[in-house]
């Protein structure tokens, strides 16, 4: 059975991200991250989703500890692989609470996890593994950030995290995908018009 294009796409891109190295990850990520804060969606946030980054996505780490630093509240999602769907818990101190959960991801311990409402979400930082100028993504294919931004009363703002490299041209796009509303990288922001 061949691959769809969309899988073409979601191999290419993984594997060229997976070919950088982890400094390079980490300069890319900082210049990222200095993009994300001069958002103005960013600063008057107060709620903000980071997924938890793990391998070469952009590393979310240090920005989650900048904005809990900040006075912001931090929420991060929680795989329900029944429902199909994230959850998402407030996070306070992620270096105690945080811990492997489905793939490997870190997600809050059972005993950490303070659930919240997601129509109290300000900002959405979301991965992605390629995205378009229309600001179409792919992810990894399960469609949880989809399903989230669909959701019902999720009003906030999505942006997501990419290096340089993730940007392509003509996503094929399905009923179900949802856009992203600004791309970050590390030269820059886009935004959707």
């Amino acid at each position: 059975m061949s691959e769809s294009p969309k899988q073409n796409i979601r191999k290419k891109f993984r594997e060229a991200r997976s070919a950088l190295s982890a400094p390079e990850i980490l300069e890319k990520s900082k210049r990222i991250a200095e993009e994300l804060f001069k958002l103005p969606e960013y600063k008057t946030a107060k709620n903000i989703l980071y997924y938890v980054s793990f391998g070469s996505e952009v590393n979310t780490h240090e920005m989650i500890k900048a904005s809990l630093n900040a006075g912001k509240r931090v929420f991060v999602p929680i795989t329900d692989l029944e429902k199909n769907c994230l959850h998402i818990s407030e996070v306070i101190d992620p270096d105690l609470e945080l811990a492997p959960s489905t793939f490997g991801i870190l997600e809050p311990k059972k005993e950490c996890i303070r659930p919240a409402e997601k129509n109290m979400l300000d900002l959405i930082v979301a991965p992605g593994i390629a995205f378009d100028s229309a600001f179409n993504r792919i992810g990894y294919g399960g469609g949880f950030y989809d399903g989230l931004f669909s959701e019902a009363g999720v009003r906030a703002v999505k942006a997501a995290l990419c290096y340089k490299m993730q940007l392509t041209e003509g996503i094929p796009v399905k009923i179900n995908d949802r856009k992203v509303d600004i791309l970050v990288t590390e030269t820059g922001v886009l935004r959707r018009s």
